[in-house]
């Protein structure tokens, strides 16, 4: 099945496929919702333009903007399936964004979520109606694999990282339900290296931290493929508050480099790092212990765990069980 992308997306032009420029503007979130709905009409007379020239047979969509900005004028033409990979926001955004996206989700035909919890959420919203499927996050395990020492060497020289130096790996979105502070403070006990990669809105506010508090932490920012990290890293830390989560794909990136995963009780996550070989720990630990357990885990045979974990999570599945919705609805 081919696929057009109406807008754009980081890394589109690597999957071969075709796309048209829309001339969005910003995603909606807190700074951007307000400007977002003012240019919705506009955005929408664009779409009904782009569409016209297409043969289309489903629609797919993954943002507020779009399920709730497009999908009634999509759905003229074609089925819509929506994605979700979080759970639904809370406040005055949510309840706000929850009005227009009951009203839109009458008119899709498949909602999409990564986990149960995304369901559940989902579900909250709009109702029984809408029909509301979970398909678990996947990795192409063929390509995301343990490194071989070779590999691994090859990382850390290209990361400048000292020989015999361990490496922590911090990555994700660096946002305030993230915790990356957490990372950025085991800086200082460490023996080794910290790398927090990923962007945010407190991408500043860390890089100001790191220069005063941790001068072992390398703030990388994006990192477009990062595979390189995980091949570097000998130990991940995944913290979070669990606000918003839905199935990290980084935890299962991590276990298919063969990399244990630490994290906190509160991510709301600690049953699958546990069954990947990883640990949890309470959520008011100090960063010691953090560091005693990142120290046990480098030194456990963990790595066969986490490999053997993520092959349950592999891509193939994902993509039969995307193609059964997607076959199911267009008839």
């Amino acid at each position: 099945m081919a696929s057009v992308l109406i807008g754009s997306i980081p890394g589109w032009e690597e999957t071969g496929q075709d796309r048209v420029e829309a001339g969005f503007g910003p995603k909606w979130g807190a700074r951007t919702l307000v400007g977002g709905i003012f240019r919705l009409p506009r955005e929408r007379a664009r779409v009904s333009q782009l569409i016209d020239d297409l043969e289309v047979q489903i629609f797919h969509l993954q943002f507020k903007r779009e399920q709730i900005g497009f999908t009634g004028l999509l759905s003229r033409r074609a089925p819509v399936v929506w994605t979700e990979h979080g759970t639904f926001p809370e406040g005055v955004k949510g309840a706000i964004l929850a009005l227009g996206y009951r009203l839109a989700a009458r008119r899709v035909s498949a909602i999409v979520c990564v986990s149960e919890r995304v369901a559940a959420s989902v579900r909250k919203v709009v109702g029984s109606g809408p029909r509301v499927e979970v398909i678990r996050n996947a990795v192409d395990t063929s390509i995301l694999r343990p490194p071989t020492e070779a590999e691994k060497l090859g990382a850390r020289e290209s990361l400048l990282i000292p020989e015999g130096m361990p490496v922590m790996l911090w990555i994700g979105r660096l946002h305030k339900d993230k915790l990356p502070g957490i990372a950025i403070s085991l800086g200082s006990a460490w023996r080794g290296i910290v790398i927090v990669a990923g962007d945010g809105e407190m991408y500043d506010e860390l890089r100001r931290s790191t220069d005063v508090l941790a001068p072992n932490v390398r703030l990388m920012g994006h990192v477009g493929d990062p595979s390189i990290l995980y091949r570097a890293a000998d130990v991940m830390v995944f913290t979070s508050t669990g606000a918003g989560e839905g199935f990290p794909t980084t935890l299962i990136e991590a276990a298919a480099h063969g990399l244990p995963v630490l994290t906190n009780a509160q991510s709301g996550f600690g049953a699958m790092v546990q069954a990947a070989g990883g640990a949890v720990l309470p959520t008011d630990s100090a960063a010691e212990d953090w560091i005693a357990s990142a120290e046990r885990i480098i030194n456990s045979d963990s790595s066969s765990l986490a490999r053997n974990w993520s092959l349950s999570y592999d891509i193939e599945d994902w993509v039969n069980a995307h193609e059964v919705i997607f076959e199911s609805v267009r008839s």
